[in-house]
């Protein structure tokens, strides 16, 4: 039962990861009442999530998980959402523009929760079929370099929790989680987190799922990357985690404002990644740059 562990968070003790892993279990495929879900979620994230109950979620998310056979080390681009900074999809782009240099990227992902508009919702807006199966992504990552997973095709478990999660109205446990499930199982990850003091938790979990290299951090108000100023980061590699401090202007990259990074329904967002794509000079281009230039670094 759900309550053995709602009860154990409410008395602020963290669950082990085999706790965790069960709890995770039985809210996915088990009849339980959407107030104990909703309840559940909300006191792991008012008590701080641990790395072993991310580790024990994903474990069994991953289990009802549709498989995806890539041979190739590939790249991701994500943040974990829920900043309410309304930015354009500034880690779509930047997965865009790393695929064009010769990076193998599957994007996971799924349509606007927290924003107007998700990197499904733009990538769509862009022409891209974003409902592919297993062997479609495979082949586009292929021809392309690139392919998307949309989040309830290859985890359709999570629909469950989809309007539990839009009906909170707050970031849970679900938007840490999102980007470390990549169906891909992505070596290299380049992360964004909305809560400053939650990126060490994820860049440990990271190191725990051993992923070859990645960079985790927390953008000034927003998820992402950016050319704001610098960043805080934390480089994650098979050996340990270390810092690193990400300096856009250090780079020879144009410092920007929030409002230069704000987009809008995926209309608005496709046709600022095209003129970006296309070489035209906008308030977002050096950031985009960045990123790509740190996912670039990543998979050296």
């Amino acid at each position: 039962m759900l309550k053995v562990y709602i009860k154990k968070l409410i008395a602020n003790q963290s669950l082990t990861e085999e706790e965790s892993y069960i709890a995770g279990r039985i809210m996915l495929n088990q009849d339980v009442l959407v107030e104990q879900v909703a309840a559940f979620l909300t006191l792991l994230s008012r008590n701080g999530e641990t790395v072993a109950e991310l580790v024990g979620l994903i474990k069994a998310i991953r289990v009802d998980a549709k498989e995806l056979n890539i041979s190739a080390k590939v790249l991701d681009i994500v943040g974990t959402g829920g900043d309410y900074s309304q930015s354009i999809n500034i880690s779509t782009a930047a997965a865009l523009l790393t695929a064009a240099c010769q990076v193998p990227v599957v994007k996971h992902g799924n349509r606007a929760i927290t924003s107007h508009c998700g990197s499904a919702d733009v990538l769509e807006e862009l022409g891209y079929t974003i409902n592919q199966n297993p062997n479609q992504v495979a082949e586009d990552v292929k021809l392309y370099n690139f392919a998307f997973c949309f989040a309830p095709n290859f985890h359709p478990i999570l629909l469950k929790l989809r309007d539990i999660r839009r009906n909170l109205g707050v970031t849970t446990v679900l938007n840490l989680l999102g980007p470390l499930l990549n169906p891909a199982h992505a070596e290299h990850i380049v992360l964004g987190v909305n809560d400053p003091k939650r990126v060490e938790l994820i860049a440990k979990t990271l190191f725990a799922l051993k992923t070859t290299r990645s960079v985790v951090f927390s953008g000034e108000g927003v998820d992402e990357l950016s050319c704001l100023g610098k960043t805080q980061a934390m480089l994650v590699s098979e050996t340990g985690i270390e810092p690193l401090i990400i300096d856009p202007e250090a780079l020879g990259l144009r410092k920007c404002s929030l409002a230069d990074l704000k987009g809008g329904d995926a209309i608005q967002n496709a046709e600022i990644i095209r003129k970006v794509m296309s070489g035209v000079d906008t308030p977002v281009t050096d950031t985009i740059i960045l990123n790509a230039a740190v996912a670039l670094f990543t998979v050296k």
